[in-house]
Formats: C-alpha cells, structure tokens, sequence
C-alpha cells in the first residue's frame, strides 16, 4: 500500500512539473510573439470585428458577456497553431453588478484566409468562472481571468510532456463553424 501511495505522489507531482514547464514554454513563445507584426495584425483584426458586432447590434441580442453590463478585453495570450493559420483568443468579461454570481472567458477562433482573418465567434468554449468564495461574491480580475484560461488551453495546445504544438487541438470542423457563424450574424 505504501509503494501505491508513493507512486500515485511521484505521478502527481511529475504531472504539475510537466505542465508548469509548458507554461513556461508558453510565456516564453508569448513573450516572443507580442513582439511581431502578425501578433498585433491579428489582435487588431479581431477587435476590429467585435466591435463591428457590437456596432452592429450582433453582439447585443443575448451573448451576455458582451452586453451593457459587463467589463471585457480579448486576452494578450494568443494560441496560434504551428504554421501560424489559425489561431484561438481568450475573451475576459467581467460583470460589473457587484452581487454577480460569474465571470466568464469565451474562446474566440480564427482562420487566416490569404492575408486576412476570418473570426467565428460563435462556435467554442464558454466558461463560467464562480465568485463565490468564503460566503461573498468578488469579482476576478482580468488577470485571474487570464490565467484561468491559459491553464485550461495548456491542458491540449502542446503535446503531452513536450513544449511542441499540438495542431489536433486546432482541428475544428470549418464547414460547421462558418455555419454556426452564419446564424450568430443572422440571429441579431
């Protein structure tokens, strides 16, 4: 029982050294790539398209981060894939009512087609992050927000063990998500 227990710690503690090693990894490679032109072209574009939603009224029809009331900013982590074709934002919301109950991080996709960037809003991930903590509810700071969507992308963007990029985590069925796309921009 004792060599059980002994092996079940080594396992644990191997799997918290791996992944705090891929978050460094991560750090590094983000700190590299905020340095370049395609990570500031493509953040650009994809504010530039949340707020054409927004000023359009898409984003208004019931996507509650982005409503009145909530507090946001797309995340400086940026997941791209290996080749640079696609890439995965983290978007931080905070609601501004003080007795809310979440805050949220939605993941936001993109494809580069040609020289420009096609964002489906739409199609992933939406995370509710609990306030609730010792009897009162306080809001996360963006920086918690970020953190807590980092940790959840590291969990599949390299391959296990490694700082190598897992392009299977990119793999998103295209024709589905422009559909989904297509009905997010219909439904407003």
């Amino acid at each position: 029982m004792k060599i059980f227990k002994y092996a079940l710690l080594l396992i644990v503690f191997s799997r918290c050294a791996a992944q705090q090693q891929q978050l460094s990894c991560y750090e590094t490679q983000l700190a590299a790539l905020k340095q370049t032109l395609l990570y500031t072209d493509v953040k650009s574009q994809a504010l530039d398209s949340l707020h054409s939603w927004i000023n359009n009224g898409i984003m208004a029809s019931g996507i509650p981060p982005l409503r009145n009331g909530f507090e946001w900013k797309i995340d400086d982590a940026i997941f791209f894939n290996s080749n640079k074709t696609k890439v995965i934002f983290l978007i931080l919301e905070k609601d501004t009512v003080s007795n809310a109950k979440s805050d949220y991080l939605q993941f936001y996709f993109g494809v580069r087609i040609k020289q420009h960037w096609q964002f489906y809003f739409k199609s992933l991930l939406t995370m509710y992050i609990p306030r609730k903590q010792n009897e009162e509810y306080k809001a996360h700071s963006f920086e918690e927000l970020s953190a807590t969507g980092i940790k959840q992308v590291l969990q599949e963007y390299y391959k296990q063990g490694t700082c190598n990029i897992d392009d299977k985590f990119f793999d998103y069925d295209l024709k589905n998500l422009q559909e989904k796309h297509e009905n997010f921009l219909i439904d407003k």
